[in-house]
């Protein structure tokens, strides 16, 4: 139940940031990319913890982690929040749509 609640979330924040002046975002495929070529149907992302939503606000690159309100960040999606940071990027874990609406601003 939880992955459908994660992912409503994703869907009203990106419905969000679709209304906002200035923004491109899009979701990150984090299960990896349908391939059935492959065993197991899907070809992997190359960059392990990337997070959920990417996007650029008037130039500045950040990148949005989508968690539900008991959701754990993997060590792999804290170090990938931590390198945008470092890079001068914005990033963040949000859980609501309100958590993204503070965060735009914040950009």
């Amino acid at each position: 139940m939880s992955d459908r609640l994660e992912s409503a979330i994703k869907k009203a924040i990106m419905d969000y940031l679709a209304t906002r002046p200035n923004t491109f975002a899009f979701r990150v495929s984090t299960t990896g990319i349908p391939d059935t070529s492959l065993p197991g149907g899907f070809r992997k992302n190359l960059m392990v913890g990337v997070s959920d939503i990417i996007g650029v606000k008037n130039g500045k690159f950040f990148a949005l982690e989508v968690k539900t309100r008991d959701g754990k960040l993997t060590e792999h999606q804290e170090r990938f929040l931590k390198r945008v940071d470092k890079a001068g990027g914005y990033g963040a874990v949000v859980r609501c749509v309100e958590d993204a609406v503070q965060c735009w601003g914040e950009i």
